[in-house]
């Protein structure tokens, strides 16, 4: 439980696939198609032996082998297996387990019986999700509108239809704002304000004309994207970030404001007051 200021290695397997980070909690998948979680474990979000135990070590999560996906917020975790069966567990007041109730689950617990998601992603309290077919859904807290479902509800237990559109790409979720990505890379937003970049809105809205490869979110209301030109944009709240250019912190951003002019950008991530960003060379 120490705190490390460079990175340690977690045990000594290579066979990690993917990994997300929580609140306080982490979940992995191997290779071989198994799930690990480890932190904290207050409301169940470890998924592993229907206990509340913290864990500072991987611990199995079941015994079996075919979870594909994986996405985890604050104290709630959600995963699709390969078979397109979806499934969560933790925290659940606000519904964002998705399982018809706001009871929150220490095992995880199958989101309804159909097996065509594809992908899932966690906000802080709403989840939202794109089945095989290209539509869109969400579930859990309304604050702001973040589920996009056109309604003043407080929350929602079950997944919920986003519109009716069947061209949707890929999903971000965080806090109290939702982005999707469109098979045409245009980028819509919902929710609280869109990070600074549009006023609250309770259906997806187009905040700009632009085509996107990928964004990522902050919960300090700030976007981060990088466009299909390879060049690197963000917009949204300012808090520490720091402008390489003169290395000062910058003010708020109503809009796009593009970072250098570079356009070999590949990656990028950020957490609550910095970013990381990869390029194609690899650095």
């Amino acid at each position: 439980t120490v705190t490390r200021t460079l990175p340690a290695q977690i045990g000594i397997n290579s066979n990690w696939t993917s990994v997300a980070a929580g609140g306080s909690h982490t979940i992995a998948i191997k290779t071989d198609g198994t799930l690990w979680a480890w932190g904290l474990n207050s409301v169940g979000q470890l998924g592993y032996h229907n206990s509340l135990y913290n864990s500072t070590l991987p611990i199995k999560v079941g015994t079996l082998n075919n979870w594909k996906q994986i996405s985890t917020s604050g104290n709630q975790s959600l995963a699709i297996k390969e078979d397109g069966t979806l499934w969560a567990w933790g925290y659940n007041n606000s519904g964002e387990l998705g399982i018809g109730s706001y009871q929150s689950s220490f095992i995880p617990v199958q989101v309804g019986t159909l097996n065509s998601w594809k992908k899932v992603v966690a906000g802080s309290s709403h989840t939202i999700t794109l089945k095989n077919d290209g539509t869109l859904w969400s579930w859990g807290g309304n604050t702001g509108g973040s589920l996009g479902i056109n309604s003043t509800v407080i929350s929602v237990s079950t997944p919920t239809q986003v519109g009716t559109q069947n061209n949707w790409k890929d999903i971000y979720a965080d806090w109290d704002v939702s982005f999707a990505i469109k098979t045409d890379n245009t980028l819509w937003s919902w929710g609280q304000d869109g990070n600074l970049l549009h006023p609250q809105s309770r259906i997806p809205l187009q905040p700009s004309n632009y085509t996107w490869k990928k964004i990522s979110l902050s919960s300090y209301r700030r976007g981060l994207g990088i466009k299909m030109d390879g060049t690197l944009w963000y917009w949204g709240s300012g808090f520490g970030v720091l402008n390489i250019a003169t290395t000062t912190i910058t003010p708020d951003v109503y809009g796009l404001k593009q970072i250098g002019t570079d356009n070999d950008w590949q990656d990028i991530s950020q957490g609550t007051s910095h970013i990381m960003a990869l390029k194609s060379n690899g650095t």
